[in-house]
């Protein structure tokens, strides 16, 4: 059969629609979420899907945050880069209710273009001025550019990426919606250059299993990975509360271990517990 002979190789050249990066960017998330249970406090839930990517609401004091987690490889992120406006845009919906939140954080592994206004923006005085006239200066060059296209060629349909890029800058600018978006730019913080998808795996073994010795500690942190995307779990509102990851991590801990091992206290991570998170100019 002339079908059993095509080589691998000749496969892996015909394949189309490769859908790795995609899943690259689904598992970063749930690396992120994992990374987050080791860091909540015992009063705090974590969310999945349901508010966002990410959501840690918190029961009494302490900080409550949504998480947007962004896994790129090649582009760099400026002001106005589609991560970005996505993401304020969803956050300015009336069903998201950005006022329950203290602090709105959008997580990348990209690098800030040099010279953008991203560079800055997080130190000024007026966000939203900043915000809302470098995005007047897009909508024109955006509606500019359609009408350009349009003359030169009458019979070409328009970008439909650019025209919901469009329809989402302008709901943005929208005077109405001002109070909204202030509240959203006084909260957001922005984590760039993070650690991509293996390292971020890598430094999760080597930092929070690192009493377990070779391939131990990988299959201890694969236990609390299927945690996150436990169907049962999943079914259940997709959330994870403190007190059962500690569960599930005593568990592990019989099941790897000789002996009784001593998890970190739980309190506020530090600078080295973040790691990996985003070291970068926008951390608060």
């Amino acid at each position: 059969n002339m079908a059993n002979d095509i080589t691998y190789r000749e496969i892996d050249t015909t394949i189309r629609g490769d859908a790795s990066p995609q899943v690259k960017g689904f598992l970063y998330q749930f690396l992120v979420a994992l990374q987050f249970c080791f860091e909540m406090k015992r009063n705090q839930t974590l969310y999945v899907e349901k508010f966002g990517d990410l959501a840690i609401k918190t029961t009494g004091e302490g900080e409550s945050i949504s998480v947007e987690s962004k896994h790129y490889s090649t582009t760099k992120i400026h002001l106005l880069h589609q991560n970005v406006i996505n993401t304020l845009y969803n956050w300015a919906q009336p069903n998201f209710h950005q006022e329950h939140y203290t602090k709105l954080l959008l997580i990348t592994t990209q690098k800030v273009r040099i010279g953008d206004v991203l560079n800055s923006f997080f130190k000024a005085e007026n966000k939203y001025n900043v915000f809302t006239n470098e995005l007047n200066k897009e909508i024109k060059r955006i509606k500019d550019k359609l009408e350009s296209d349009k003359k030169s060629n009458p019979k070409a349909t328009s970008s439909i990426r650019k025209e919901k890029t469009l329809e989402q800058m302008e709901y943005l600018c929208k005077r109405e919606h001002k109070t909204v978006i202030q509240d959203i730019l006084c909260k957001w913080v922005m984590n760039v250059e993070c650690l991509d998808f293996m390292d971020l795996y890598d430094t999760i073994v080597n930092r929070y299993a690192s009493m377990l010795e070779g391939r131990k500690a990988e299959l201890y942190i694969d236990g609390l990975f299927a945690m996150i995307i436990n169907p049962g779990i999943v079914e259940k509102g997709w959330c994870i509360k403190r007190e059962d990851f500690e569960k599930r991590q005593q568990e592990l801990n019989s099941d790897f271990s000789t002996k009784t091992i001593s998890f970190p206290t739980i309190g506020d991570p530090t600078e080295t517990e973040t790691e990996g998170l985003g070291s970068s100019l926008f951390v608060e």
